[in-house]
């Protein structure tokens, strides 16, 4: 199975009832801890490895989503969500499917400011009067631009035949699909389904969606598809879910 679709790898969607959209975030805050987290480095699309409490993260994630039925794993291309998404599959008690790469899923750009301290982002932001949530670096991408990025992704998705296929070997009829991406993007995301798709958050204990997910934090989102192939009766169910992390 192999999708051609700009840069970013989401997932998941049904063609009939509601489908079960998980979303596994570890990285930055998404994928798991990497020395560039630790050392609060801005790494943005930086290719940086996860370090072994990342790996420890991870593997901590695996053990909830385990026996979830995933008919599709996408990742971004990033190494950090990559081993992320491998780690929660070798833990999965029955998933055997391949992890399609999708780079339009990987972290938001910081361009020039990339592999430095963030709080020197915080002082150049200060030199240029902009709140450093609106500052914009040198080749870097706006959160604006990430939003256009995810809601792209979305449509991308909902057009894949990911969304029709029948089981993936479970015996299911709906879609389930594993997504493992980053923080920057997660939020760009989860901002995109509730503001602009509906996306209700009633049944989340966590509502803050425009705050940044905790390494391997776990979202969950179910949707139906319309006659168009739009997402309809969307409701996240899991925000930002690191409750893993405080188990053992």
């Amino acid at each position: 199975m192999c999708y051609n679709i700009d840069s970013n790898n989401h997932t998941f969607i049904c063609s009939l009832p509601a489908c079960s959209f998980h979303l596994a975030f570890l990285s930055l805050q998404y994928s798991g801890q990497t020395e560039g987290n630790r050392a609060r480095i801005l790494q943005g699309s930086s290719d940086i490895p996860l370090n072994e409490v990342g790996r420890e993260q991870a593997q901590k994630a695996s053990q909830v989503l385990k026996d979830v039925p995933f008919t599709a794993v996408f990742s971004s291309d990033l190494c950090r969500a990559l081993e992320t998404a491998q780690i929660l599959l070798k833990g999965h008690t029955t998933c055997q499917i391949p992890i399609i790469q999708w780079p339009c899923v990987r972290e938001r750009c910081f361009g020039v400011m990339e592999g430095k301290p963030i709080q020197e982002y915080y002082e150049a932001s200060a030199l240029a009067n902009e709140k450093h949530f609106n500052y914009v670096p040198e080749n870097g991408e706006s959160h604006k631009e990430v939003e256009v990025r995810a809601h792209r992704f979305m449509e991308q998705l909902c057009e894949t035949d990911v969304m029709s296929e029948s089981s993936g070997g479970h015996g299911t009829t709906q879609p389930v699909i594993l997504v493992t991406t980053h923080g920057g993007f997660l939020k760009g995301l989860m901002t995109v389904l509730v503001e602009k798709m509906g996306c209700d958050l009633s049944e989340s204990s966590n509502q803050a969606y425009s705050s940044i997910c905790q390494n391997t934090g776990i979202t969950r989102v179910t949707f139906s598809l319309d006659a168009n192939k739009k997402p309809v009766n969307m409701k996240c169910t899991k925000l930002y879910d690191a409750a893993h992390l405080n188990d053992g």
